[in-house]
């Protein structure tokens, strides 16, 4: 009796072990398959979660740079005119209102040669003006609140002194005023 139940503790051993090795041989690959499977699903998600909210993102960024781009437009930034002479003459003829409505007088404008910067063609007119100084600062701020955006550029102020106005100590006397003034056109693509 004593040899039975050692041979069914045996049998029960035996049984145990081939149940374990079948274990580690069928159900311990399913099982890490199934976690590496389990990583990757996870893994895919995340990158999903994430392309989605660039794309999300995107979408935004593009709908802003749109309404940056129609709002850049409405303001008028650059010269609308359709030529380069065109639109040296609408600079000088803006010069020429600017002078006349502020005291001073235009001695003259000379459109000078556009130069190409990337996507804009650099308008370029050269001024002479005679004026006094409270006119000359009315023509500045006239052309710094018009619109399209003009720049100033070689500033050259010089008095025209007589002996008059110095004898009568008036310090408003006629200024000479040389400058070159640009604006900026869109080139068309």
């Amino acid at each position: 009796m004593n040899e039975i139940i050692h041979k069914r503790w045996l049998a029960l051993a035996l049984l145990i072990m081939v149940i374990s090795i079948a274990l580690l041989l069928i159900v311990l690959p399913l099982f890490l398959n199934w976690l590496d499977s389990y990583e990757k699903k996870s893994e895919l998600e995340f990158k999903l979660h994430r392309q989605l909210a660039s794309l999300a993102i995107q979408d935004q960024v593009s709908e802003n740079l749109e309404a940056i781009n129609q709002q850049f437009q409405n303001q008028n930034y650059f010269s609308t005119q359709e030529s380069e002479s065109l639109a040296s003459a609408e600079l000088q003829n803006t010069i020429k209102v600017a002078i006349a409505q502020n005291g001073g007088q235009l001695v003259s404008t000379q459109g000078l040669p556009s130069e190409n910067q990337k996507q804009f063609l650099k308008i370029i007119v050269s001024v002479r003006l005679m004026t006094n100084a409270e006119a000359f600062a009315s023509v500045l701020a006239y052309l710094e609140s018009n619109s399209p955006i003009m720049v100033i550029d070689q500033l050259d102020i010089s008095p025209i002194r007589s002996a008059r106005a110095n004898t009568l100590g008036n310090h408003n006397y006629p200024l000479n005023v040389n400058f070159k003034i640009f604006s900026f056109m869109r080139l068309k693509p």
